[in-house]
């Protein structure tokens, strides 16, 4: 998560990725119907594990990559839950 002492250059780059992310998993919903919520779950539980194994250190850079994609992950996620089912 950003905190308030973020420059205008990393609050850019969280947004951007957060932002192509976002749009790669809307654009694989809408084109691959084999698609579902267990596989994006199982992609940010990937990510959970790939963010703790940071132990050379990412860089700042490499640090939001992980924390907008995550984030990215987290919020599809909970606009999916919220979609009524499908009968």
């Amino acid at each position: 998560m950003l905190i308030d002492s973020s420059s205008d250059w990393e609050i850019q780059c969280f947004e951007d990725i957060f932002d192509a992310t976002y749009a790669t998993i809307k654009k694989r919903r809408d084109h691959d119907p084999l698609f579902c919520l267990k596989d994006l779950e199982q992609q940010l539980e990937d990510m959970y594990l790939l963010d703790g194994h940071d132990w050379l250190g990412r860089g700042r850079v490499g640090d939001l990559d992980m924390e907008a994609s995550i984030a990215a992950l987290q919020q599809h996620i909970f606009e999916w839950r919220k979609e009524p089912t499908k009968d």
